[in-house]
C-alpha cells in the first residue's frame, strides 16, 4: 500500500512530499508535507501491541493535557481510532509535526540544565497519571532494570569519561534508593528515550 492512501485514511490534504524522518530503532518515520501543514507517519513496529500503546497515549496525554505540555497529539483515523491498520496488517499512525532542534555533541552547561528541568517536569506529570501505563516491550518502564544496567556501564573501566561526575552519580544513587523504597510505585513512570 502506498503513502498517500495510508494518509487518506488520517487526514485529506493532498501529500505534497514525503520523506524519512530520523533514524528510529522501533518505528519507520515519515515527515509528510502538505500545502497546509506537516505530520509525522509512523510504521508500528510488528511486536508492538497497539491496544497498548493506545491505552498509554489516554493516559499520558490527558496529563500532558492538563499540565499544558506540548506533545505528539494523535490524529484520529476516519473510523475514529488512533491506529490505521493496512491491507499488509500493518499498522500506522500520525501526528502534527513539532518543530525542535536536534543538538548533539558536547553541550554547554545551561543547556544541559534546561533538559534538566524539562524532563523533570515530564516524570513530574507521568507520576501522577491515572492510571498504571502498559509495557509494550518487555521492561520498557523497569527503572530497576535501568538502574542495574547504568550500574554495570560505571562499573566498566573502560566507560570512564572526564565527563562523568562523581556527585552526580551519589545523587543518582541516593534518589534511586529513595525511588525505591517509597511506597509509591514510580518504576513505571521512566521513559527510557527521552526527546525535547
Amino acid at each position: 500500500m502506498i503513502i498517500e492512501e495510508i494518509c487518506n485514511n488520517f487526514i485529506s490534504d493532498k501529500i505534497l512530499n514525503i520523506s524519512h524522518l530520523g533514524d528510529g530503532h522501533i518505528n519507520e518515520t515519515f515527515l509528510l508535507e502538505t500545502s497546509k501543514d506537516r505530520y509525522v507517519l509512523q510504521r508500528i513496529a510488528a511486536n508492538m501491541d497497539i491496544s497498548k500503546l493506545e491505552y498509554n497515549y489516554n493516559i499520558y496525554s490527558e496529563a500532558f493535557d492538563k499540565n499544558d505540555l506540548m506533545y505528539p497529539k494523535l490524529i484520529r483515523n476516519r473510523e475514529g481510532g488512533f491506529f490505521y491498520t493496512d491491507t499488509a496488517g500493518e499498522n500506522w499512525r500520525m501526528y502534527k509535526y513539532i518543530h525542535g532542534d536536534i543538538l548533539q555533541g558536547v553541550l554547554a552547561e545551561e543547556i544541559i540544565y534546561e533538559y534538566g528541568k524539562g524532563l523533570a517536569n515530564l516524570h513530574r506529570i507521568l507520576r501522577n497519571v491515572k492510571a498504571e501505563p502498559k509495557a509494550v516491550f518487555r521492561d520498557l518502564h523497569n527503572l530497576k532494570k535501568y538502574y542495574e544496567k547504568y550500574l554495570e556501564i560505571i562499573r566498566n573501566q573502560k566507560n570512564r569519561s572526564e565527563y562523568r561526575d562523581a556527585h552526580i552519580e551519589e545523587e543518582i544513587e541516593y534518589r534511586y534508593e529513595h525511588i525505591n523504597h517509597s511506597t509509591v510505585n514510580l518504576g513505571a513512570v521512566i521513559h527510557g528515550d527521552p526527546k525535547l
